[in-house]
């Protein structure tokens, strides 16, 4: 049974988001969502290279996702054969090159369609879908496979077919007239009235515009969110090496960027900026709610000017005051907080992967952890302070780099850029960074001039000789 939390958060955080712009929300986007599942291909459109998702479209909404990458394919299965049905395509489009059209078809467009309307049948969310890289496409597997934008009567049958979606966001429900920016339509204007609004957005429609608002459909100039790509598997480049030794598929590339990424999203939200969509490939649990969540509650702090701490579990956010002091005193004392359902006072999901992401203001710098149950967040491992000149740095950027080069073991370059300014003008200066690798561990000084660097793997290597050291000892 899928939680309210996740299937219905617009709905639920309307008391608190619902006057603010979408523009100032975070959400969930599926990239390429029509992947899950191939039916026409290429002689190299493999599963293996071309099925980013797992999950159907309506599971994908029931997890959260609000944003869909939904990308129409009109193929014909042989070169002369006539055409099946608009589909989801993932092929590597016109690059020049006819030998380099391949890939494959997903889901058919009339599966997304169904999927999106039984799931606003139910649920009084906006749902946005994002149509994009619309071909033709002619298999011959004996020659080479071949594409071209639609014509006109193909792109009439196309946007004939997506304005059978229910609950369209029409130009009558946005007021009528030529509309303003959509971003600037708060989420009470789509959702408030306890209806669920789809807005359709087509790229490189080459018609008349006005035959898609009559559709009930829009331009993508009408909607221009930030994104942020997570995991973005592209149409895979089938004549070169793309895997690497760990990665067999797209859906295990996609993995492995998540373990990469993922322990670090929030803090470089925190550096350079908070998106309203983040993008990502193989969506299988509510961990990119999570994040969205999270930073929406955090983008929402900032520009009230507070500094509350923000614990988002399993796609919902965690309010209790014991749960709360229990996570501050683990930050102050630099201690690890394991995630848990016991530890964080509810379970959200029963039996499915949960993880945490909070973030916390300390000494003037937002910081951000994230874990995945039943892993700690760690608290203890970090930069505790940065002095440079006469100055204590309290810049996001440079915090963001100090840690990362001290979790990788690397070098930080000490000068004015990197550092968020320069405090003393014409006075030569040394950085001073007071940090700690562990829960409980010592904390350890590195300094350089101007110029130098901080050297993180000198000192990581030494910090290594003497834990072993010590764990020699009887």
């Amino acid at each position: 049974m899928v939680p309210d939390s996740s299937k219905r958060w617009m709905t639920n955080h309307l008391p608190v988001f619902g006057n603010r712009p979408i523009s100032e929300l975070c959400m969930p986007g599926s990239h390429n969502a029509g992947t899950y599942r191939c039916g026409y291909r290429t002689a190299h459109g493999e599963e293996n290279t071309v099925i980013t998702q797992t999950k159907s479209i309506f599971d994908q909404l029931e997890l959260g996702v609000r944003y869909l990458d939904i990308r129409p394919c009109l193929t014909s299965p042989e070169l002369n054969a006539p055409p099946g049905n608009w589909a989801c395509g993932n092929f590597t489009g016109p690059t020049g090159d006819n030998d380099r059209w391949q890939g494959a078809n997903g889901v058919e467009i009339c599966e997304v369609i169904d999927d999106i309307n039984r799931f606003t049948q139910h649920n009084a969310e906006l749902v946005i879908v994002n149509i994009t890289r619309v071909y033709r496409v002619f298999i011959d597997k004996s020659v080479h496979p071949t594409g071209r934008d639609p014509n006109q009567d193909e792109w009439s049958s196309l946007i004939s077919l997506l304005s059978t979606i229910n609950n369209l966001f029409t130009i009558d429900r946005a007021g009528g007239g030529k509309p303003k920016a959509l971003d600037d339509y708060t989420l009470n204007q789509f959702i408030g009235s306890g209806k669920a609004s789809v807005v359709v957005l087509v790229s490189k429609y080459g018609g008349n515009m006005d035959d898609l608002y009559n559709h009930g459909l829009w331009p993508p100039s009408t909607l221009s969110l930030k994104g942020e790509s997570l995991t973005e598997i592209e149409p895979v480049l089938f004549f070169e090496p793309l895997w690497s030794s760990n990665a067999d598929s797209a859906l295990s590339l996609a993995k492995i960027l998540q373990l990469e990424r993922f322990p670090w999203l929030l803090q470089e939200f925190a550096a350079k900026g908070h998106p309203s969509v983040i993008w990502m490939d193989r969506i299988e649990n509510a961990d990119l709610l999570t994040f969205c969540i999270a930073t929406i509650h955090q983008r929402f702090n900032r520009s009230m000017g507070l500094n509350n701490m923000v614990i988002v579990y399993g796609g919902i956010l965690v309010t209790s005051q014991h749960v709360h002091q229990r996570v501050r005193s683990a930050i102050d004392n630099g201690e690890s907080f394991q995630v848990t359902s016991g530890n964080l006072g509810c379970d959200p999901w029963p039996d499915m992967d949960k993880s945490c992401a909070v973030f916390y203001e300390q000494d003037g710098i937002v910081k951000a952890r994230f874990a995945q149950e039943p892993h700690s967040l760690d608290f203890g491992r970090d930069i505790i302070s940065i002095q440079y000149g006469n100055c204590q740095i309290r810049d996001q950027v440079a915090y963001l780099h100090l840690m990362k080069a001290m979790d990788d073991g690397t070098w930080f370059i000490v000068n004015n850029s990197h550092l968020g300014g320069d405090p003393q003008p014409g006075v030569a200066k040394t950085c001073v960074v007071h940090f700690r690798y562990r829960n409980h561990g010592e904390i350890r000084v590195l300094d350089a001039k101007e110029g130098g660097m901080i050297n993180f793997e000198s000192d990581h290597e030494k910090f290594s000789q003497a834990e072993a050291s010590s764990s020699h000892i009887v």
